[in-house]
């Protein structure tokens, strides 16, 4: 049974395998790649591969190879034989040749003689027939041509080195080039003398000419103006139009084998200086003005032009327009220079000195309650932004004596004691005030004897009591329709008992006294005629009362004093009047009068009530 089978399968007929090849890709190659081998799809068979082109005038084929022959684009068909058990199958894809990158051999540098007028270039050779077409670049020195192009013709227009862009134009064979090249145009170089500048005044001149300079070249000379509204230039022919300084440029054309040469020079037109007043001197308190800007106030000038100003040292103040924004303290200078206008030229530049100073914040001390007979006060100055020294001053030294820092007390009273600090470098002097009170001694005092008069009595004065002080006396009655106190008298007023009270006030080292009192008894007048007449009792009221207390002078408003200071050599001569000031020079205590100094720049500052009333820099040579 195993016969029969084995026999059966040798005469059963075998079927054939598909044979799969893969995908192909559009094959794409230039013409100036000659020769080129394709490769088949991927196949599960062993079969041999054959290729075929449905145009043959693209490509001859040898096997797996094709030799170009033209641009243009056909199919290309993939045959795989029968192979075994695998059947043949075939594919075809797109084959296109494309044109070809021309090949360009050198092209060496050019060189040509001004002298011989025109080149004519050959260019490189190429795979490719495509026309050639030029043009030139970096073609200019000083503004004007070096070269031009007409189809493969340059013509020499000046000495330089040009730049010559060879395009070859593209054929059914051959895709576009291009290369560049330089063409170095020799030429002899001019010997050319100065071309100075000058200066003229145009309120002198109405036009000039111009002097070419000399050359070793016969080419002709042109000229140009970098600024016509300073100056025009025609030909030779200068006009000038107004106030400032243009280029002028000298250019001389090639010729005769020389090539061009390029001179400049500057021509300043000028105009009459205005006639301008002095800057004056800026000395400014930081803090004085919000925001610390303040107007400049600009030189007189019989010139329109408008006015610029600059800081020296930009760090303490700066400039925006005509206002001056301070910083800081310090000490610089402020320029100012006036710009042309009219018929008017440029100002000479004006310097002034600017100074800017400061006042430290002194804290206010605390007043003083002091006896007489305590030990002297040491005052410790507050700290400030300022190293400036510190001294006291008294209003009245026989209460409160200064000495330094010190304070000695003496009587009572009250004195007010001013601490000053005194100016150091742009911090001014400045001052804070506070009280000292001095309670005096208690004085010792008698006693106030008891007083009997009668309604009818004249005033009457007190005998004081014995009393170690010196003071005034002051005293009231109890009871005012008994008995008053007129002009420091008593005046009997009607019949009665009341009180009569004393107090001593302060003088030198003693203070008020105790009060002391006593008793006033004021007797009904004797009957001397019927008709009784109390002696004219209410006139002693004597309402002159108000006359005891005056009334006060309204007080004056304090006029500031006029002061003026004068610098002759070393001498600075400080004056003053309508009022009493307080100088200072570099921060020092100065006198009213003549003061020597150094030379160099010195601040004077003047003060009324401790406010500022002058300041002003004076340079001491």
């Amino acid at each position: 049974m195993s016969a029969t089978a084995f026999i059966a399968s040798e005469v059963t007929p075998v079927a054939a395998t598909t044979t799969q090849l893969g995908s192909l890709s559009i094959i794409l190659v230039p013409l100036d790649q000659k020769t080129i081998t394709v490769t088949p799809p991927a196949s599960n068979s062993p079969g041999a591969w054959s290729i075929s082109l449905d145009n043959p005038a693209l490509a001859t084929v040898n096997g797996l190879s094709l030799t170009l022959l033209t641009v243009g684009s056909g199919q290309l068909t993939f045959t795989q034989a029968a192979s075994g058990a695998y059947n043949s199958a075939s594919r075809a894809t797109v084959f296109r040749i494309t044109p070809g990158t021309p090949v360009l051999g050198a092209w060496l540098p050019m060189s040509a003689a001004l002298s011989t007028g025109q080149y004519k270039i050959t260019p490189p050779t190429s795979t490719s027939s495509g026309l050639w077409t030029y043009t030139l670049t970096n073609n200019f020195f000083n503004g004007y041509p070096i070269a031009s192009i007409a189809g493969n013709v340059v013509t020499l227009l000046d000495g330089g080195t040009v730049t010559i862009n060879a395009t070859q134009q593209s054929t059914s064979t051959y895709l576009s080039a291009s290369t560049t090249n330089t063409l170095q145009i020799t030429a002899l170089k001019p010997v050319v003398g100065a071309f100075s500048d000058i200066t003229v005044s145009g309120d002198s001149v109405g036009t000039f000419n111009l002097k070419a300079p000399t050359s070793t070249s016969p080419g002709p000379w042109q000229f140009t103006s970098s600024t016509p509204s300073v100056a025009s230039v025609s030909g030779t022919l200068v006009t000038p139009n107004g106030v400032g300084t243009t280029i002028i440029t000298a250019h001389q054309l090639s010729m005769s084998g020389y090539q061009s040469t390029t001179l400049t020079m500057n021509l300043t037109i000028t105009a009459t200086a205005p006639t301008v007043g002095s800057l004056t001197p800026i000395s400014y308190t930081l803090g004085a003005i919000p925001n610390n800007t303040l107007p400049i106030s600009a030189p007189t000038s019989n010139s329109t032009g408008a006015w610029v100003y600059t800081v020296a040292d930009p760090t303490i103040a700066t400039v925006n327009g005509s206002l001056l924004v301070i910083l800081k303290a310090g000490s610089t200078t402020v320029s100012a220079k006036q710009n042309p206008a009219g018929s008017f030229g440029y100002s000479a530049t004006l310097t002034t000195p600017l100074v800017v100073s400061q006042k430290a914040v002194i804290t206010p001390l605390p007043n003083l309650s002091q006896v007489v007979g305590d030990p002297a006060i040491e005052i410790a100055p507050p700290v400030t932004q300022s190293t400036g020294t510190w001294t006291l001053s008294s209003s009245d030294s026989t209460v409160a004596a200064v000495n330094g820092l010190e304070i000695t007390v003496g009587n009572a009273g009250s004195a007010v004691i001013t601490l000053t600090q005194a100016a150091q470098g742009t911090w001014l002097a400045n001052s804070t005030t506070f009280t000292v009170s001095v309670i005096g001694l208690v004085p010792t005092i008698g006693i106030l004897s008891p007083l009997v008069l009668t309604a009818s009595d004249l005033p009457t004065s007190i005998i004081n009591p014995t009393s170690n002080s010196s003071g005034a006396w002051s005293y009231t009655v109890g009871n005012p329709s008994i008995a008053k106190i007129v002009s420091g008298k008593l005046v009997p007023v009607a019949a009665g008992v009341t009180t009569l009270s004393g107090v001593q006030k302060p003088a030198g080292k003693y203070g008020q006294s105790n009060t002391v009192k006593t008793t006033i008894t004021i007797k009904a007048a004797p009957v001397v005629t019927p008709t009784p007449t109390p002696t004219a009792t209410p006139k002693p009221t004597v309402t002159p009362t108000p006359s005891v207390t005056p009334t006060p002078k309204p007080t004056k408003i304090p006029v500031v004093p006029t002061v003026t200071v004068k610098a002759v050599g070393r001498t600075l001569t400080i004056s003053a009047t309508n009022g009493v000031v307080v100088a200072y020079i570099n921060g020092k205590m100065a006198k009213i009068g003549k003061n020597l100094v150094k030379p160099g720049k010195d601040l004077v500052v003047i003060e009324f009530q401790s406010r500022i009333i002058y300041s002003k820099v004076f340079t001491i040579k």
